[in-house]
């Protein structure tokens, strides 16, 4: 399985950071001058340079010693939305949600034919499905969002 496909997908990922989802990742979706973005480990402090050249010894990576006396071949990043894992998607799901006036639905999470399914028992309105559990976790945080019935904070 690519590593890609164990995060939530760029769009998602975008849209999520619109709704208010704090960017606090392990993996972020990094877009150079515009780019299509692409996965990068990192710790979200926004733009930073990445040296192209070889010539300042960093080998391709990101110059952490970036100054004046190191400007071969850089390019401007800007890491744009962080690419949330399921692991860090199950901490912000909660595990139980109002679902009718005195019912608690509890989150079910389980895999159909091809298909993740995430779900609050008990109400199935709030069913997201996608190929991907990390999708569909993401698509069940951001309806929840939307639909006002978790906050961010």
């Amino acid at each position: 399985m690519k590593l890609e496909d164990q995060m939530t997908s760029p769009e998602l990922s975008k849209e999520l950071k619109e709704l208010g989802v704090p960017q606090d990742s392990l993996w972020y979706w990094q877009s150079i001058n515009g780019s299509t973005p692409r996965l990068v480990h990192g710790n979200g402090e926004g733009v930073k340079y990445f040296c192209q050249c070889n010539l300042c010894g960093h080998d391709n990576d990101f110059c952490e010693k970036f100054n004046d006396s190191c400007g071969y071949g850089r390019t401007e990043i800007t890491i744009t939305n962080s690419a949330y894992t399921v692991a860090e998607l199950g901490e912000m799901l909660p595990k139980d949600l109002r679902v009718g006036a005195d019912t608690m639905g509890h989150l079910m999470i389980m895999k159909g034919y091809k298909v993740w399914h995430c779900v609050y028992d008990g109400d199935y309105r709030t069913t997201s499905r996608d190929e991907r559990e990390a999708e569909a976790r993401g698509k069940m945080l951001k309806w929840l969002i939307e639909n006002k019935k978790v906050m961010v904070e």
